[in-house]
């Protein structure tokens, strides 16, 4: 295996970085930019695992919390047809 490092604020140095992947593991900040992942799926990725920052607790109120909130519009986004996906989250 082999560990390779992509910059998703700038989409064009992903696409030879992910030339070949079909998996990846995205470890990202809550930034509202992180959500555009097109690259990914136009380079053939076909499952995205997201370390998310998105409070699973019941009863958690995360329009109350910016930067959880970005991360949970991250999280739809990656859900959309087309994409396997799995959300790590903190709790």
């Amino acid at each position: 295996m082999e560990v390779v490092v992509g910059d998703m604020l700038r989409p064009d140095t992903l696409k030879a970085t992910l030339e070949g992947v079909e998996r990846v593991l995205m470890i990202s900040s809550s930034d509202e930019r992180m959500w555009k992942i097109d690259t990914s799926k136009q380079a053939g990725v076909h499952y995205i695992v997201k370390l998310s920052g998105k409070e699973s607790g019941v009863g958690f109120d995360s329009t109350k919390f910016r930067f959880t909130r970005m991360h949970e519009e991250i999280e739809h986004y990656l859900e959309r047809p087309g994409l396997a996906w799995t959300h790590l989250r903190p709790s």
